[in-house]
């Protein structure tokens, strides 16, 4: 493995170790407990994923809401060696309300980056899904239950920021966080999720600015 590719496995894992470190000291029930992010390689590109998606179980539904609801989350991200940027990312979230040993799809979103950009392809998107996201985490021990998502169209693209990695993680807590633990959490992470590479700034990127993109930039905290 290259210096740069050990690097930037080296920042994605302290990115999610510190994130869900923080979450779970703040009474937020996290599955796996030590994530780990696997690698692979295309060429002059490493390719990165947690080894399990991230199992948020009974979070609250919103900012002090006495409801319930329970997540999975994952992301792959496409990462060029030669200088250190994002070329492609997926991030999928679905949202459940669990009965039993039933895990009802209330909700499935992937985000979607991509500089190799398609017309009339929003090079940074949000997609709803008609199924849930692949289940791969040993404590998420339910039946699947798609039915309410079923019949959606699967294939509306909404422009959207860059959600990768720590875009994903800065929205699911400003989503369920109260807002005072929302603030904590990105100061504790920022540093870490600073580190992780963003879109180049050439191409069709090049209409914004460098952080226009970046989900964080999007908030006012």
């Amino acid at each position: 493995m290259s210096n740069n590719a050990s690097t930037i496995k080296r920042y994605y894992q302290q990115s999610v170790t510190t994130a869900i470190s923080w979450l779970r000291g703040n009474s937020y029930t996290c599955y796996p407990i030590a994530p780990v992010i696997t690698t692979s390689f295309d060429g002059n590109h490493i390719i990165l994923k947690p080894k399990q998606c991230f199992f948020f179980k009974s979070w609250p539904m919103r900012d002090r809401s006495q409801k319930t609801i329970s997540i999975l989350a994952s992301f792959i991200e496409t990462i060029d060696l030669a200088n250190m940027k994002c070329v492609k990312s997926t991030s999928r979230v679905s949202y459940y309300k669990i009965d039993g040993d039933i895990a009802y799809t209330l909700e499935s979103i992937h985000f979607d980056a991509d500089i190799q950009v398609q017309p009339a392809h929003p090079i940074c998107h949000t997609q709803f899904s008609n199924r849930s996201i692949i289940t791969q985490n040993e404590a998420f021990q339910y039946n699947v239950n798609d039915d309410f998502v079923k019949n959606r169209i699967p294939n509306i693209r909404l422009p959207s920021s860059h959600m990768n990695m720590p875009g994903l993680f800065q929205s699911l807590t400003a989503n369920h966080l109260k807002k005072s633990e929302w603030k904590d959490f990105i100061m504790h992470c920022s540093s870490h999720f600073s580190d992780i590479p963003k879109l180049p700034g050439d191409g069709i990127v090049s209409r914004f600015s460098e952080a226009g993109l970046s989900t964080l930039n999007w908030f006012d905290y």
